[in-house]
């Protein structure tokens, strides 16, 4: 074999997969622009934030929130009655004082210091 013979290689038609080319193709920020336009256009807005789901409270739970709300309340009126009549603390520190002066009280309730200012 003193020369070399070319052999003649099979064309393959390139296939084109897809739509044929425009030659008017659009950026991905364009497409976005034109999809957020048109789910605007429609009536629906973009979720900018992150929300955590609402947690449902339990039946216990719901009624204790409902014992604290209104203890704080109860609270809140007795300060409130408190500041329009000062003199209501004398007459509570003279309960609190007679209650813890007899003896046989005296093992079922400590008066707290905090009413003996």
């Amino acid at each position: 074999m003193s020369g070399s013979v070319a052999i003649p290689q099979a064309k393959r038609a390139q296939a084109i997969r897809g739509r044929p080319p425009t030659g008017s193709a659009q950026s991905p920020a364009q497409r976005m622009r034109r999809y957020r336009a048109r789910q605007r256009a429609a009536g629906l807005r973009a979720v900018t934030r992150m929300e955590a789901p609402v947690r449902t409270l339990s039946g216990g739970a719901l009624k204790h929130r409902i014992i604290e709300a209104r203890s704080l309340a109860m609270h809140c009126l007795a300060a409130q009655k408190i500041m329009l009549e000062p003199a209501l603390l004398d007459r509570v520190r003279r309960t609190l004082n007679a209650f813890g002066s007899s003896t046989e009280n005296l093992l079922q309730f400590v008066p707290s210091p905090v009413w003996q200012r």
